[in-house]
């Protein structure tokens, strides 16, 4: 059973990572009144926001763009490069490391007594998991957690194990009913792995923790064996992820979109709050 605070904490967390991809002066107009002092880094295509209160610290990396959903996850079809544990992909190792120092210099004399949360939507989210480990293995005493919304996998599985080993405790990673961003890339192509730290959104706005092969439902499972398909067609047709993704960018985007997350958390808060109150009145 998922504590409310925690779900809460959650439905926080995915609001962060829907701010993350408004202007910088709505994201201050939103975030200074409650106390936050708000610095934004960007370098090349990467953006990202530390919102510091007197006893946390969010870091949040801005997300795929809602109408680049389909070229993105045609960009997943990217080779691995080597890291500090194992390999990983390619295009977020490259996404990472512009902005990865200034990020480090930020925490080099971090207060231990504010959390830290890490956090983002789809590509937010990979970036987000891949500098929480690499934060957390240079500066080891910091407590730092991790809350990604629609992630695609990022590394191996010797990433995974990695990743694992550190954070698997204090990561919360969430993938909302049919929406296959998190599935790719597929086992097919290359060795691509992910933890087994999954929350799973279901369409009745339910949130359970779920094993590492989640029960994708209707389309879903039918958009997975299409991707893994064209995976195989790949080197005949470089065309063929992007063709069917864009025959079902419709179905994709729905359940992607960091909007549908956040309906989804806001319902299973509110049946959770009303199955209280039913306990509470039956005493």
């Amino acid at each position: 059973m998922i504590e409310k605070n925690k779900v809460t904490k959650i439905l926080q967390m995915a609001k962060f990572s829907k701010w993350a991809y408004g202007p910088e002066d709505e994201i201050k107009k939103i975030l200074q009144p409650l106390g936050y002092e708000v610095i934004f880094l960007e370098k090349n295509e990467t953006q990202l926001f530390i919102a510091k209160s007197y006893n946390e610290v969010v870091v949040c990396f801005r997300g795929t763009e809602p109408d680049k959903i389909v070229d993105i996850s045609t960009d997943l079809k990217c080779k691995q490069v080597p890291w500090m544990y194992g390999k990983v992909h390619q295009g977020f190792y490259e996404a990472l490391v512009p902005v990865e120092n200034q990020l480090f210099d930020h925490f080099i004399k971090h207060d231990p007594s504010k959390k830290i949360t890490i956090t983002g939507h789809s590509l937010g989210g990979a970036l987000a998991s891949l500098f929480a480990l690499s934060l957390k293995c240079k500066l080891q005493t910091l407590s730092v957690e991790v809350v990604t919304f629609g992630a695609p996998k990022i590394g191996n599985e010797e990433f995974v194990v990695a990743y694992e080993k550190h954070l698997f405790e204090k990561t919360t990673r969430v993938v909302n009913d049919e929406d296959v961003v998190p599935l790719v890339p597929t086992h097919l192509f290359m060795d691509y792995s992910q933890s087994d730290d999954l929350y799973f959104l279901n369409d009745d706005s339910e949130l359970t923790k779920a094993p590492k092969l989640f029960p994708v439902i209707k389309n879903g499972v039918d958009l997975a064996k299409e991707m893994i398909e064209a995976e195989k067609r790949l080197s005949q047709d470089p065309e063929a992820v992007k063709k069917m993704l864009e025959s079902n960018a419709k179905e994709l985007c729905t359940d992607h979109l960091i909007d549908a997350y956040i309906e989804g958390l806001e319902k299973a808060l509110s049946k959770m709050t009303a199955k209280n109150v039913k306990t509470d009145l039956t005493l």
